[in-house]
């Protein structure tokens, strides 16, 4: 959880407000020390962390699902655009 809370707070205020949109809906406009706690309170909730998954389209599932298969953490965005590639999804490119 100490690398999610250190990649949130090193976001740009506007980066952090679309990812919060897309996490947890914040309600109002929350100071980013607050949008960084409800975001990590979010990412260890798994029923959140579900249904964040289940809004994504199937490619990026499959993109993710191939990404736990590894156990690589980290990819370099042309192998993950190989990935979808692979799995016919070229049209998704810039929706996952």
């Amino acid at each position: 959880m100490e690398q999610v809370e250190r990649t949130l707070e090193r976001y740009d205020e506007a980066l952090l407000r679309q990812v919060s949109d897309k996490l947890f809906r914040p309600r109002s406009q929350w100071p980013a020390e607050e949008l960084v706690a409800r975001g990590l309170a979010a990412v260890g909730n798994a029923a959140a962390v579900d249904r964040r998954l289940q809004a994504l389209p199937p490619a990026c599932r499959q993109v993710l699902a191939l990404i736990g298969h590894s156990r690589q953490p980290r990819w370099r965005v042309g192998g993950l655009l190989e990935m979808l590639a692979v799995l016919g999804r070229t049209r998704m490119w810039g929706r996952c």
